[in-house]
């Protein structure tokens, strides 16, 4: 998810910096504030939650300043809804929506990008599954609006719908197959020449 490379993204960071909000940060705590509203908004895409890491980022933004963790929390919330245009929560609400309101040719899309994640395991190089995973996830989240917790979710369920083959363990196996032995090979070939160099430098000491 791109932050702030269009002109709707920059309207809404000038949204939050004119805000009363925005107003009372210093120049040295509006930059600050802001990469946590982006980072917060990441974390609702990427699993779904928010609670944690605002309240994290927020304790983090109110050591280094003159207010308190629940004040810095205030801020982060205002500045996050002028932001967007909407709260955490509504956006939220509204990637779950549209999880629970895919149609059929959207569950076919995410059985296809589940499908691409064992084509990416068998076929690409040093692919292991989490990153065959979080790549598919990420597209899929950005084709359907949605989080990619979810995403992942979808592919899982049509997987094992279409194929009655856990989605996890059929990859799990796939990455064993394909990613395991080239990781060995190449590590065997580091050794290899670890030694090699090994016995060179011996030589020329002796």
């Amino acid at each position: 998810m791109n932050i702030a490379t269009n002109e709707q993204d920059m309207q809404g960071i000038q949204r939050a910096l004119n805000s009363p909000t925005g107003r009372n940060l210093s120049q040295a705590q509006r930059p600050d504030a802001l990469a946590i509203v982006d980072i917060v908004h990441r974390e609702i895409h990427r699993v779904g939650k928010f609670t944690d890491k605002l309240g994290d980022y927020a304790n983090a933004l109110a050591r280094s300043e003159k207010f308190d963790a629940m004040k810095a929390n205030v801020i982060v919330r205002e500045l996050y809804k002028e932001r967007y245009g909407e709260t955490m929560k509504v956006t939220l609400d509204n990637l779950k929506a549209r999880e629970k309101s895919l149609n059929p040719e959207q569950k076919a899309l995410a059985l296809s990008h589940a499908k691409d994640v064992g084509a990416a395991i068998e076929h690409g190089d040093k692919m292991p599954f989490f990153r065959a995973l979080d790549n598919q996830s990420v597209m899929l989240a950005e084709a359907l609006r949605i989080t990619q917790s979810g995403a992942k979710r979808q592919m899982a369920e049509t997987f094992t719908q279409s194929t009655g083959k856990d989605f996890y363990e059929h990859n799990k196996v796939l990455e064993k197959e394909f990613y395991t032995p080239q990781i060995e090979a190449e590590r065997e070939q580091r050794t290899a020449s670890r030694q090699h160099e090994s016995k060179q430098t011996l030589k020329q000491s002796q």
